[in-house]
């Protein structure tokens, strides 16, 4: 063979844009919902979720927000803040509520402090009334439909059956309706006043007394849900459900309406959002970032290394066994994406330092000029550093996956697979997302189907009624009815103070089954992200390094398991034992004939 001819061997394939390689992606959704890669996503979800709310309930740091933050100047944050407070002071100073002292506090304390601490006072004051209030109001309803089936009794055949039958119908529907309007009222204080003397009028509820505690109790829930508003609310809470609505907002308009530019405008939120975190909640972004990168260092992980192995040999390791590969490589998973940012902050300090020392007067402006040159190389540094950390981040973790190797080689492999081939990346990207797109679309809408087919056939649980609330059925006050686009109630959203404690147990039981349900299209979201990112890296790495696919980094022990025994292994150890002492003699006895050949060619020929 020629050189010419082994250096043509020796360089790396060059496919076409024809090649049907790229339909390996669409294997995406079958690797993704395998179950222990779900398992493993909604252990990550639930374990994303489960830590961010107990960081918002640290004290040690302010952690809220407040109604209609967005990406803003300070000062337009403050200001909003202030009308909030001052909304709230006016509120609890007039009508029913008598609690000027609580205003007072106002002028020694901050915003966030009396806030918090009216909150707490009107939260109190809320939860008394309103359970005097509901009391009186199961009586009162208790009595109408008493009265209702007492005057009516039983209705005899007759012309008049038909008509008095619709009578007492339309009148257990009037009664129904005021206990209901009233019971919205009294959770969430949005009832003006006639309508409220129209329910209370239906319900008999006409002493002076029992009126002025309806209407106090009603005061005292708009106090509380602006109170709330006022004190703010937890930052990881409101972030999650933005970017939740973002999302899905997004597949919607690309998938249904093939709406581009408003799918487009969606992504552009997202990553506004996640531009003010970091703006205005610096220090609670820093730690939900390594937050997130602990867990998607260990579930992330290991669920590229199961997608790993499936993808190039068809071949399935269980949950915990790539848990443990994960766990012995979390160092090179964690630190991956932190050593570019590292080295960026590391530059900028210097230009930083730089800047300082062309600070100096008479001699800075001249060292900065002749030191401009080595600036621009670090400014360039900088830049190649965060396009191929943006474009090449979620290939870390599937390289580490396949190769088995440590994060060095993973920022290697992703810079330089982004930059050889950044087209075709692209298309590659672009392939998962709206394939992915419709595989969520179809997970949410099979979460849904599963939802709203136990839902229905359990609400035969309506024949009877709420124990506080008997107009409204036992199901629909533990469990509200899904959508498509609300899977699951928030759990501030159950009416807990309306529960007896045996419903409270129930629906908390139910609460929790309906959340992991729903957790599992995020978990599928996070399984898909990652199985399909290391499908794409296989298909970088053929079309950069001429790899082939089914070459992929296995363990010692998984490797022996997987290989099928030689004949040799299948010996016994007698057997074994016999043969390797045959073999080290052999070598021995080799070594004196030749000594032997070697001592009779220096005799001398006979005569």
């Amino acid at each position: 063979m020629t050189e010419q001819e082994m250096h043509d061997r020796n360089l790396p394939e060059k496919p076409s844009w024809t090649d049907p390689l790229f339909l390996r992606i669409f294997r995406g959704f079958r690797i993704a919902v395998q179950p222990g890669k779900m398992i493993l996503a909604i252990l990550a979800v639930l374990t994303w979720f489960v830590g961010g709310w107990g960081v918002t309930e640290l004290e040690f740091y302010i952690n809220t927000i407040y109604e209609g933050e967005s990406l803003d100047w300070q000062a337009e944050r403050e200001r909003m803040q202030q009308a909030n407070e001052d909304d709230l002071a006016d509120l609890i100073t007039t009508g029913l509520l008598s609690m000027g002292e609580s205003v007072q506090k106002r002028q020694d304390e901050t915003v966030t402090r009396w806030a918090d601490s009216a909150l707490t006072k009107i939260k109190g004051d809320y939860q008394a009334e309103f359970k005097e209030a509901l009391a009186l109001m199961k009586k009162k309803y208790e009595a109408q439909r008493d009265y209702i089936n007492e005057r009516y009794g039983e209705i005899e055949s007759g012309s008049d059956q038909a008509e008095r039958r619709a009578r007492k119908k339309a009148e257990e529907q009037e009664a129904d309706a005021a206990c209901e309007g009233l019971f919205n009222a009294l959770v969430e204080g949005e009832a003006d006043l006639a309508r409220l003397e129209e329910w209370m009028g239906q319900l008999s509820i006409a002493n002076e007394t029992e009126k002025q505690l309806m209407q106090k109790t009603v005061q005292l829930a708009q106090a509380f849900k602006l109170a709330q508003v006022t004190a703010g609310q937890g930052i990881f809470e409101t972030f999650v459900n933005f970017k939740l609505e973002r999302l899905h907002t997004a597949v919607y308009e690309l998938v249904w309406k093939r709406d581009l530019v408003a799918a487009k405008s969606q992504i552009y939120k997202l990553l506004v959002g996640t531009c003010w975190l970091v703006r205005f909640h610096p220090i609670y972004s820093a730690g939900l970032i390594i937050f997130g990168l602990i867990i998607w260092s260990i579930f992330g992980g290991a669920i590229c290394r199961m997608a790993a192995l499936q993808a190039a040999r068809d071949e399935r390791i269980g949950a915990w066994r790539a848990l443990q590969f994960s766990g012995g490589k979390f160092a090179s998973f964690f630190s991956a994406p932190l050593i570019p940012i590292a080295i960026i902050v590391m530059i900028a300090a210097f230009i930083l330092l730089g800047g300082l020392i062309g600070a100096i007067p008479y001699v800075g402006e001249i060292v900065a000029g002749l030191l401009v040159f080595f600036v621009l190389f670090c400014g360039f540094v900088i830049a190649l550093l965060a396009v191929g950390l943006t474009g090449g981040f979620y290939l870390m973790h599937p390289t580490i996956a396949v190769e088995g190797s440590d994060s060095f080689d993973a920022i290697s492999r992703s810079f330089s697979y982004i930059f050889a081939r950044p087209w075709r990346t692209g298309f590659y990207l672009v392939v998962a997302a709206v394939y992915g797109a419709i595989c969520y679309l179809f997970v949410r809408f099979f979460v849904f189907l599963l939802l709203f087919t136990t839902h229905l056939p359990a609400r035969i649980m309506n024949i009877d009624g709420s124990f506080m609330v008997g107009s409204r059925g036992k199901l629909d006050a533990l469990w509200a009815a899904p959508t498509f686009n609300h899977l699951r109630m928030g759990f501030y959203d159950i009416q807990w103070q309306s529960l007896h404690p045996t419903e409270m147990i129930g629906a908390f039981c139910i609460w929790i089954w309906v959340t992991i349900a729903a957790a599992a299209v995020l978990g599928f979201v996070i399984s898909y992200f990652f199985s399909a990112n290391t499908i794409i890296y296989y298909l970088l790495r053929k079309h950069v390094d001429a790899t082939d696919l089914e070459d992929v980094y296995l363990e010692k022990d998984t490797e022996d398991l997987l290989r099928p025994p030689t004949p040799a292994e299948e010996e016994t150890p007698a057997a074994a034992t016999t043969k390797k002492k045959v073999k080290k003699a052999a070598p021995k006895t080799a070594k004196k004939t030749a000594k032997v050949k070697k001592v009779k060619r220096k005799k001398p020929p006979s005569a």
